[in-house]
């Protein structure tokens, strides 16, 4: 990984990941950072920032319901000119 450059230096950087690569990286898949649900209109699988925070009692979920929810407010938004 090109970040090798920096080790041992006083350099505070941190790498730039593309989408996937935020998605699939072993930290994040560690703490469970993205979630995926699939939309019952387009029947696709949508990966997204899981629900936070994160909550022993009571978890939340994402369910596709949400993804449709969020397609309605675009279109509410539209409406009034945004």
């Amino acid at each position: 990984m090109r970040m090798q450059v920096f080790r041992g230096t006083d350099a505070c950087v941190s790498a730039v990941l593309d989408r996937d690569q935020t998605v699939a990286d072993p930290h994040n898949v560690e703490r469970g950072l993205f979630a995926s649900a699939t939309d019952g209109a387009k029947n696709a699988l949508v990966v997204m920032p899981a629900p936070a925070p994160r909550l022993l009692r009571t978890p939340a979920s994402v369910s596709p319901s949400s993804l449709l929810k969020e397609d309605s407010e675009l279109v509410a938004v539209s409406e009034v000119g945004w």
